[in-house]
């Protein structure tokens, strides 16, 4: 288990983090927040990247501090941008980075085969790696953080810049690895977590505002959803009205998700994960908004 106790974290007189409480289990939880909010200080305070300025890290109730390499051994890291050679192949790469971890070299050999079938690069696995998209490259990525077969794996903004089809590639590969390890995944983008995600974490203002299940976190907008359908026209003097969560347009109709309270008679609606999203961070920066 990893239990984050009491953790601050301050930049000068800056407070990134304050006061944080969670305990972790096997399983994927999703830290879910704008740009800003403090999700990657989160994540590298447990890659041992950053140290807390007040508060405790433990691993199965020991301080990572004093573990020291014994934890850094059963984590993986995948930080937003990760070094690599453009002129290696995966194959190359990985057995280069398991050489740096002390993995034999026999031993190396079979984990970078198994690894490249996982997250299916198998048949690319002697090519230069400045061929690759940045979906493949990503995927190199959660190869080399998986070497050391973790029992904890850190994902900061893991889909940045990836297209739909390699999203979903990838929510299929962490959905398959989370059965018996820890799964931390750093995203603002929701759709990367609500279908795979055991629980959702999300910071407001430093602290944490949930850490429930998706069902839980929408539940915090029951009874406030509702679609609205209006002529075009109509829309803009709508909108001044109400928050608009969403906007769809067919011929000169117009259909908006908007929070309300059912006394214009709208037709109501269940709430998702990023109506929940949209709302709590509106006009947010830094993930300062007001609570629900």
């Amino acid at each position: 288990m990893l239990s984050v106790k009491n953790v601050t974290m301050k930049y000068g007189n800056h407070t990134v983090l304050d006061d944080i409480n969670i305990d972790f289990e096997n399983g994927v939880y999703g830290l879910l927040a704008p740009n800003g909010a403090g999700k990657t200080t989160l994540i590298k305070l447990l890659a041992t990247l950053h140290f807390a300025s007040s508060g405790a890290v433990l691993w199965n109730g020991e301080s990572i501090t004093a573990l020291d390499e014994k934890y850094r051994d059963v984590i993986g890291y995948l930080p937003q941008q990760f070094g690599f050679y453009r002129s290696y192949t995966p194959t190359a790469y990985l057995l280069y980075l398991s050489a740096l971890k002390g993995i034999p070299k026999p031993a190396a050999k079979q984990r970078v085969d198994k690894l490249l079938s996982l997250v299916a690069l198998s048949d690319v696995k002697n090519v230069k790696m400045k061929k690759f998209s940045g979906g493949m490259i990503q995927r190199v990525g959660i190869a080399a953080a998986l070497l050391n077969d973790p029992k904890l794996l850190l994902l900061d903004e893991p889909t940045a810049g990836l297209d739909p089809k390699e999203r979903v590639r990838f929510r299929n590969i962490i959905a398959g690895l989370s059965k018996d390890r820890i799964v931390i995944l750093s995203t603002h983008i929701v759709s990367d977590v609500e279908s795979i995600a055991n629980r959702i974490i999300m910071l407001q203002n430093g602290k944490i505002y949930c850490n429930e299940t998706v069902a839980e976190v929408c539940g915090r907008l029951s009874g406030m959803v509702y679609e609205a359908e209006l002529p075009t026209a109509e829309t803009a003097e709508f909108s001044q009205k109400h928050f608009v969560l969403s906007e769809r347009f067919e011929g000169d109709r117009a259909f908006l998700r908007f929070i309300g309270d059912g006394s214009e008679g709208y037709a109501p609606k269940n709430a998702g994960l990023e109506d929940v999203f949209l709302y709590l961070y509106r006009d947010a920066e830094g993930g300062n908004a007001d609570t629900l």
